[in-house]
């Protein structure tokens, strides 16, 4: 969105550790005006230092999620972590963070001077100080408008209102470098998703398989299955859950709760793979008539055994971490190759 603009340089496939970001920051050019920077971490501190390193003018939280409570040990933790991003944020500078993750707010006086930066709250509701109105999502993407602003309307060539949300995001750091919103529209437009986060494919047959392979929490897990849960205009819609992976000792009851969510008003087949996602298959076997909820410790069985099901008007979701490697499922539905890139 910003490169609509300006002359970007932004961080490469996962080069975003204490290696990662200074290599990213001594590949800038001398005419480079903006540089996105991701940053990673697995531990306390970790962000801390790579904020320290980089002094960003502007920093964005985009969530608070389970990923590395393993790590961690619990979710406040997670978010004095990722918060520790604040740290090297430059006086007067722009702190946008997801206003759903109540977390953020409760470290955020923990962190340094918390006073000498400016705050911008984005989110599904309207106690925030960017939201959206008007949300509508069809087969290219998602349409939206924001509650504040000369009514654009803008789209994004992705499913979910996660999505949303994360655009929400963007349009907030587009509007603090001085883009207009028909350009923050146009920047977004032209969106390419990371291969493997709910990636829309065609099978030969006309079956839909969304490819959400690439990882999976809690968080995302449950955002997936909404977006299946609201699609319209298919047969029948399949979910297709792997093993959510590094999640502690917690991990056996996440998997459990997202089983209890799952209902015939999200899917009418559920197959899981993995000795942890059998506990998701317990968890909806309470909503779902047993020979529609299928639990597997073998790929290629599970892969059969959907093949024999799907037929062409059919949906198909497929979401686990990526130790699991679903992303072979996805290539048997498809006859494609369906590898992160």
């Amino acid at each position: 969105m910003l490169a609509t603009q300006y002359r970007v340089h932004k961080t490469k496939g996962n080069f975003n550790n204490h290696i990662g970001l200074p290599l990213t920051l001594l590949q800038l050019d001398e005419d480079t005006e903006i540089a996105v920077l991701e940053m990673g971490m697995s531990a306390r501190g970790e962000i801390a230092l790579l904020s320290g390193i980089a002094e960003p003018d502007t920093a964005v939280i985009t969530i608070i999620g389970e990923s590395h409570l393993e790590q961690l040990g619990s979710s406040e933790e997670i978010a004095r972590a990722k918060t520790e991003i604040v740290g090297g944020l430059r006086q007067d500078g722009l702190f946008v963070y997801n206003g759903e993750s109540p977390l953020i707010e409760k470290v955020l006086p923990q962190m340094p001077q918390p006073e000498r930066f400016r705050l911008l709250r984005f989110g599904m509701g309207q106690g925030f100080d960017l939201y959206p109105t008007a949300v509508r999502t069809e087969a290219n993407g998602t349409y939206f408008r924001v509650n504040a602003g000369a009514g654009t309307e803008f789209f994004i060539p992705l499913l979910g209102r996660h999505n949303v949300t994360n655009a929400l995001a963007a349009i907030a750091v587009g509007r603090e470098y001085g883009l207009s919103d028909e350009t923050i529209a146009a920047g977004l437009a032209a969106v390419q998703m990371t291969s493997m986060r709910i990636e829309v494919l065609k099978a030969p047959s006309g079956l839909t398989v969304l490819n959400d392979a690439y990882n999976a929490s809690p968080t995302s897990m449950r955002a997936a299955l909404k977006l299946l849960g609201e699609l319209n205009g298919y047969a029948r819609k399949f979910a297709v859950l792997g093993d959510m992976l590094e999640l502690g000792p917690q991990e056996t009851e996440f998997h459990l709760d997202i089983g209890a969510e799952l209902g015939p008003d999200v899917a009418d087949y559920v197959l899981t793979y993995g000795e942890r996602a059998r506990h998701i298959a317990a968890g909806a076997a309470a909503r779902m008539a047993a020979e529609r909820v299928l639990s597997f410790g073998d790929k290629e069985q599970l892969t059969a055994e959907l093949l024999r099901l799907v037929q062409p008007a059919d949906v198909v979701l497929v979401k686990g971490s990526r130790g699991m490697e679903l992303e072979t499922v996805v290539s048997a539905l498809t006859g494609k190759d369906a590898g992160a890139h």
